[in-house]
């Protein structure tokens, strides 16, 4: 891991915001979106858009890597690679199989270093914790008072640490947030393939989320070339399939968003905290 930054709320803690950068960046570069005050305009946009006197935000940082995917060393959670010429042709006689959950599995535990994620996951966790164990009064326990989310890579890691919640914790934390990433990683981290499965089955954590009714935040550009939103969308059908229908998905798309973090969404991403915490 590389260099946690911390914003410390500038009147009373009430929450805290884990958020996860995405690659090629940083904790300290995402820093601006948090404080106003930072000199530059910021990486992603949205400058100050998620500031609040009340909020603490820890900005961890991801470890300097060499990352495939990039052919070079840079900030990454995990490693990713492109594809083999075999591995599509493989994946192509299993979808004339209809076998679309196997492909959707062996296709991103080839891109995803699992194991990477994983371990990376139980650390965001073990932050949750101690943010937690912070903000405990006789009423609360603290947990429901922390958010966990990030952007684009972050986003991603998001959802694996969110696959990995119960198998730390037994009760919700106050949310999470998925900015721009597709939420792929879910079947490598929590269900097995079975013959002639179509689509994946629901991950269990999904499933403990929504009976302890933690809510979710999925905002994504409909212009994003990073990440597309069709190919996004195409890669949630589980959260889809799942949150949807329960009420605790809140989502935002922009028409003319690219891959960037906008003030639009950051504002009802304040408002849904603002919900949770109210709650």
């Amino acid at each position: 891991m590389g260099e946690t930054v911390v914003v410390e709320p500038t009147a009373e803690h009430t929450h805290t915001v884990i958020f996860i950068h995405g690659i090629t960046c940083s904790g300290g570069a995402m820093k601006y979106l948090f404080d106003d005050s930072v000199p530059g305009k910021g990486c992603c946009g949205a400058k100050g858009a998620l500031e609040d006197p009340n909020r603490k935000t820890v900005l961890p940082t991801a470890p300097y890597v060499w990352n495939d995917m990039w052919n070079e060393k840079t900030h990454s959670w995990f490693n990713l690679a492109y594809p083999t010429h075999e591995d599509y042709q493989r994946w192509l006689g299993l979808l004339l199989q209809l076998n679309v959950c196997q492909v959707y599995t062996e296709a991103f535990a080839t891109v995803v270093a699992r194991d990477q994620v994983l371990e990376l996951a139980q650390i965001i966790l073990d932050m949750a914790e101690k943010e937690a164990a912070l903000l405990a009064t006789e009423e609360s326990d603290g947990f429901d008072k922390v958010f966990i989310g990030g952007f684009s890579q972050g986003a991603m890691t998001t959802m694996s640490v969110l696959m990995q919640h119960y198998s730390q914790f037994d009760k919700p934390i106050g949310g999470y947030f998925v900015l721009s990433g597709a939420v792929s990683i879910l079947p490598l981290l929590d269900h097995t393939c079975h013959a002639f499965s179509v689509f994946p089955p629901q991950p269990s954590g999904l499933e403990k989320a929504m009976m302890d009714e933690m809510p979710l935040y999925l905002a994504h550009g409909l212009a994003d070339p990073t990440i597309p939103f069709w190919l996004a969308m195409l890669a949630d059908t589980t959260i889809w399939s799942t949150y949807w229908m329960s009420g605790l998905l809140t989502t935002h798309f922009e028409k003319d968003q690219t891959h960037v973090i906008t003030d639009g969404e950051c504002e009802k991403l304040n408002s849904w905290m603002a919900d949770a915490l109210d709650e």
